[in-house]
């Protein structure tokens, strides 16, 4: 992957990224910039699934209501550096038509404007999509397809590149240790074992929630096996179904999660409520719930 990303930026030429979610597209598409002669431009992200369809004109181009109503667009944002369309395989067709000039003259118009602007930017683009697939049910257009598609990059699933997942380890410890004002000196090799022997349906995404919960829950100055917490399943065995309702066996697994992750923590809830993502009221409310006491 390093050497894809160092290839891509060699050149100016668009980039399409494909993967799963959770592949570290995003990742890939920054440091593809920060290696570029773009390097000191700006790197600006549009997440197009975030964006209204009735807005995604002026998002993209910005909008010109008089002179004291000028609004600048993600392009013009992003003038002399790269611009990353995030998810790009959900971009209304409607708006598709006009990305499509956009990136075959370099030129875009504002929203309500007839002058025309020259824009120097560099585009990456990802999907989690099969994009050949959009294409061929006619949801994404061809000729922008092949506009985008000039570099192609596709990111494998962690399960598949085991090589990097220490790689990515090492550098989510010094991350989160440096938040957490801890010096982590790294991985025992039980705990290694255990976080390479997991298969990772969320990819680094969720490789990284593990590391940053296993940072915030340990009391040593390294990540025991025990502070390795899997993001866990919540199909229960097919035995277990049996005569449950759906919110009952989510309930159950949220009581073991939070109970576990309680037991971890030493019953500390604010310790407790940080590794799991959520504020201390709320878990204090979902302990209440769940019959937790303590």
């Amino acid at each position: 992957i390093v050497d894809l990303i160092l290839k891509a930026a060699e050149t100016d030429a668009n980039v399409l990224i494909t993967g799963e979610t959770g592949t570290g597209k995003d990742r890939v598409a920054e440091l593809i910039h920060l290696n570029s002669k773009r390097k000191k431009g700006p790197f600006v992200k549009v997440n197009i699934c975030a964006i209204p369809e009735t807005l995604m004109e002026s998002e993209l181009f910005g909008s010109e209501k008089g002179a004291d109503k000028l609004r600048r667009g993600k392009f013009e944002e992003a003038n002399g550096g790269t611009l990353l369309l995030d998810e790009i395989a959900d971009l209304p067709l409607g708006s598709q038509v006009k990305l499509l000039r956009a990136v075959q003259t370099k030129k875009i118009m504002r929203l309500g404007s007839s002058n025309e602007i020259d824009v120097d930017v560099r585009i990456i683009a990802t999907t989690n999509k099969n994009i050949e697939q959009e294409v061929a049910r006619g949801n994404f257009r061809e000729d922008l397809y092949y506009r985008l598609n000039v570099l192609r990059l596709v990111i494998p699933p962690l399960r598949e590149r085991p090589e990097d997942i220490i790689v990515l380890v090492n550098y989510f410890i010094k991350k989160y240790s440096k938040r957490e004002g801890k010096k982590i000196a790294g991985v025992s090799k039980g705990a290694m074992e255990k976080i390479l022997n997991y298969s990772y349906p969320g990819n680094v995404r969720e490789l990284e929630n593990m590391i940053e919960r296993a940072i915030i829950i340990t009391n040593s100055d390294e990540i025991k096996e025990e502070d390795i917490i899997m993001n866990f399943n919540v199909i229960p065995e097919p035995e277990s179904i049996e005569g449950k309702s759906l919110n009952k066996l989510l309930e159950e697994k949220e009581r073991e999660i939070i109970l576990k992750t309680l037991e971890k923590c030493k019953w500390v809830k604010t310790k407790a409520a940080k590794a799991l993502k959520i504020s201390e009221r709320k878990l204090r409310y979902r302990m209440e719930k769940l019959g937790i006491k303590g």
